[in-house]
């Protein structure tokens, strides 16, 4: 399969049960995302942060969560006023 500038590197998903790349697979792969280049279609990758349960596409959302979170385990629990 000749290497393509377009597609780097074969999925994760394509890698089978004994840990090696289905080269069938790439190159079927290969060839329909030169088909959707020719047509002008974009790959376009989406990053995702993890901030313990949750998900954001934002990475400002998730820093301003992780903070939060970083807080709240900094804050000293809360003291009982007996007296």
């Amino acid at each position: 399969m000749t290497q393509d500038t377009f597609l780097p590197r074969c999925h994760p998903h394509m890698i089978g049960e004994e840990g090696r790349v289905d080269l069938g697979q790439c190159e079927a792969l290969a060839a329909d995302m030169a088909e959707l280049r020719e047509m002008g279609v974009i790959l376009t990758l989406v990053g995702s942060y993890s901030v313990g349960p949750y998900r954001y596409s934002n990475l400002a959302d998730a820093l301003a969560q992780a903070r939060i979170q970083s807080a709240e385990r900094k804050e000293p629990p809360p003291t009982s006023s007996e007296g």
